[in-house]
């Protein structure tokens, strides 16, 4: 008894794993970014690569930032085939301000692996 419910229990298992990895999976080259030291009122932006690496298509519906000085673009609402990918670009406002930061960007999705997937920029901003 205790051998069949041992095979039932990773047939189970092996099942649950194969239908939760079915749709859409978003995978990025990386998600966090340091700028180092920029300079006082300089372009602070970078793009964060990504790759639907799922076998449904991609669909990213919305964001959340920490800041409002920290403004992503994105495919919105655009179906990202199996196989394709995009770029997300992160914009930091704030180089005006002679301090550190870190702030973060959440892309909402349908993803199946990470709905919610954080991405990070950081640096520190010294006077001219």
């Amino acid at each position: 008894m205790k051998k069949f419910l041992s095979i039932f229990a990773v047939a189970t298992a092996i099942s649950f794993a194969a239908v939760a990895q079915d749709g859409a999976a978003i995978n990025f080259t990386e998600t966090e970014y340091d700028f180092g030291t920029l300079v006082q009122n300089s372009l602070a932006e970078h793009q964060f690569s990504f790759t639907n690496t799922g076998n449904a298509p991609l669909i990213l519906s919305g964001h959340t930032t920490s800041c409002g000085c920290t403004v992503p673009s994105y495919p919105k609402d655009t179906p990202i085939a199996p196989g394709e990918g995009g770029v997300i670009t992160v914009k930091y406002n704030r180089t005006d301000n002679v301090v550190p930061f870190n702030k973060t960007v959440t892309i909402n999705s349908n993803a199946v692996n990470t709905p919610s997937a954080k991405l990070t920029i950081k640096g520190d901003v010294k006077a001219k």
